[in-house]
Order: structure tokens, then C-alpha cells, then sequence
């Protein structure tokens, strides 16, 4: 039909497919977007030019955590009847918490190779991954490190970026990045979780009606998919995963 399409996230979740779908949305001449609003967040836009403009050429290390329970996200509707609880609808922790995995890429590019394992040590029985580590490689002098658990007791959305004079710590519950080391420091961001849904649809809204590729458009999130489809593919197989 010609539509312009707004995909809420993930982008695919069958790695032959994303081919066609880039050349399809080419071809055709269509607007595209995927909804992985955490990229027009205030906090990670911060980061993102502090990385640009070379003032963490020294990381060592990156740790991010996310934990949650989803059981408590749609109050009114049975857990095993949603999407997160059931595979054939692309439940799993790698998919539905993958806003990690895709501002990591954001901001710090494509792993070279990927290692996932899966903590089975939950009472409730399913045929889906709830709590997975995930040890991630890249060509540069560092790793990162992804503990995703959507089964806990506890919440916390952490990234923390460690370089050999300080520490960055973003907190995205409390909108703020905390910095630890040679200088100390608090930035507290005001714009909201709804806000980052809002301009992810403005950003849409403008390409069309001015007629330009979103810089959110299908292909620049062919890393992070890419990247979902080599972890899903080192938890089925229990071995470390190289990625092209």
C-alpha cells in the first residue's frame, strides 16, 4: 500500500528477513522508524556527545543491569497470557528488554562476539529465557557486561561506565548520571519516559511531512537486530557468537 511504518521494537526477529525489509522500505520510498524511544532520552543524547567528542577514550570496562518484574506490567491481564510469557508471540527477556542491548550500540557500536547464559532459578515454568548474563566482546580494549532479568524482585535500570579516572553511572529511573572518581559530579535530567515516546513520534511525524530518512530509520537498527539474533542464537547453542 505504500504506508509509511512505525515498528514498535524489535525491529525483526527473523535475521533472512531484514534484507527484504531494508530493500522493501528503498525501494519504495517509504518513511520508516523502530520504536526504541530510550534513544531520545536526555541522559543517553548527553553521553552520546561525550563519547563523540573524545572524553572516554579510556573506558575499561562497561557493566549495564536492567530488573524488573513483568508480571506487575499489564495489571490487568494474566502474565501467561501476554506476549513476554510466550515464545510463539517473541517473548524473552532478549526481547523485551532490548532497549539495553540497543543503547549500548548507540553508544558504544556493535560487539565483535557475544556469550549468553540463562539462569533457570525461578519457580515459575516457562518456555521462554526470564534471566539471562550476557558478555559482550568488541574490538576495542574493553567488554560489556548485560544482566537482564524480567522475573525480580528488585528494580534497577543501571549503566556503569568505568574509565581508569572515573566512573559514570546512569540511572535511568532516576534520570540522572552520576559521575565517581577525579571529579565528582550529579546531572539530573527533567525530560520524562513519556516525553522520549513523544519525540520518537514527532521525529516521524517531521520526516514525513518533510520528506527525509529518519536518522531512526530501519537500517541504523540493523545492528541492534543483528546483534538480538546472535544472542538468541548463543543461548540455543551455549557457545560464544561471532557477529558479521
Amino acid at each position: 500500500k505504500g504506508f509509511n511504518i512505525f515498528v514498535e521494537k524489535p525491529f525483526l526477529t527473523q535475521h533472512d528477513r531484514i534484507s527484504t525489509a531494508l530493500n522493501y522500505a528503498s525501494n519504495n520510498k517509504i518513511i520508516t522508524s523502530v520504536g526504541y524511544n530510550m534513544r531520545f532520552t536526555e541522559r543517553l543524547q548527553y553521553m552520546k556527545k561525550q563519547i563523540i567528542r573524545g572524553n572516554l577514550n579510556d573506558i575499561q570496562n562497561v557493566n549495564i543491569e536492567v530488573l524488573t518484574d513483568f508480571r506487575k506490567w499489564r495489571k490487568n491481564k494474566d502474565y501467561k497470557d501476554t506476549v513476554s510469557f510466550n515464545k510463539s508471540l517473541g517473548g524473552g527477556v532478549i526481547n523485551e528488554l532490548s532497549h539495553e542491548v540497543d543503547y549500548m550500540i548507540y553508544l558504544f557500536g556493535k560487539p565483535k562476539s557475544v556469550k549468553v547464559s540463562h539462569n533457570k532459578d525461578y519457580k515459575i515454568a516457562s518456555d521462554v529465557e526470564l534471566n539471562i548474563i550476557a558478555d559482550f566482546n568488541y574490538n576495542k580494549n574493553f567488554t560489556i557486561k548485560l544482566h537482564a532479568n524480567m522475573l525480580s524482585d528488585k528494580n534497577k535500570r543501571i549503566c556503569s561506565i568505568y574509565t581508569k579516572e572515573n566512573n559514570f553511572i546512569i540511572n535511568h529511573l532516576s534520570n540522572k548520571i552520576q559521575t565517581i572518581g577525579k571529579s565528582e559530579s550529579v546531572l539530573k535530567f527533567s525530560d520524562s519516559t513519556n516525553q522520549s515516546y513523544m519525540n520518537e513520534i514527532k521525529d516521524m511525524l517531521h520526516c514525513i511531512t518533510k520528506n527525509v530518512k529518519s536518522l531512526f530509520s530501519f537500517e541504523y537498527f540493523v545492528p541492534t537486530q543483528v546483534t538480538l539474533n546472535a544472542m538468541h542464537s548463543s543461548l540455543h547453542k551455549n557457545k560464544r557468537i561471532y557477529l558479521r
